[in-house]
């Protein structure tokens, strides 16, 4: 509406359902074609199928916020959203900081292969007790980070104490000294 009617021309991406049910993103450009009044009486321009492109820009973003080991997100994506966490609509906000204690240990005692099964087993369970808007990032070796918008203290703590619950339990059905 408002590009035409200054006369550029536009160009958008957006995601449209074919006729057989297919989901396809889309570029679209163009521009109006005006008649001697100036009014648009048509558009003319072209639509390209960017669906492959999409896909691997949506894959390398993916790659990007996350790590690799454990598929939480990565400490890059932890910064980048700590600023928007700063937002009035999150608050109150909670952070918590979670070790692995004995990693180090772990690590010269087994070996990192087993120091790093740790690591994605805790990953899980730390994010089997995050909600959807909950944000968990490994921030560090052993360290993990979990932003939890509109939570209290006293809702913090509650789920604090679920994640250790959860590890706890977890613990208790290892049969292997590490």
């Amino acid at each position: 509406g408002h590009l035409l009617s200054l006369r550029i021309p536009f160009r958008c991406e957006y995601e449209i359902i074919t006729q057989s049910g297919e989901r396809k993103w889309v570029l679209e450009t163009g521009q109006g074609v005006y008649n001697k009044d100036g009014d648009v009486e048509a558009l003319e321009g072209i639509i390209i199928d960017i669906s492959d492109t999409k896909q691997k820009q949506i894959q390398l973003q993916y790659i990007n916020d996350h790590d690799a080991l454990t598929d939480v997100y990565n400490r890059v994506y932890y910064e980048k959203v700590k600023v928007q966490m700063e937002d009035e609509s999150n608050l109150p906000l909670s952070i918590v900081v979670i070790d692995i204690n004995g990693l180090r240990l772990i690590n010269d005692a087994f070996g990192h292969a087993v120091g790093d099964a740790k690591k994605k087993k805790t990953a899980k369970i730390v994010q089997s007790c995050c909600g959807e808007r909950d944000v968990l990032a490994r921030t560090g070796g052993d360290e993990f980070r979990i932003f939890f918008p509109n939570t209290d203290f006293n809702k913090a703590d509650a789920l604090r104490h679920a994640i250790i619950d959860a590890c706890t339990e977890y613990n208790s059905t290892l049969t292997d000294k590490s």
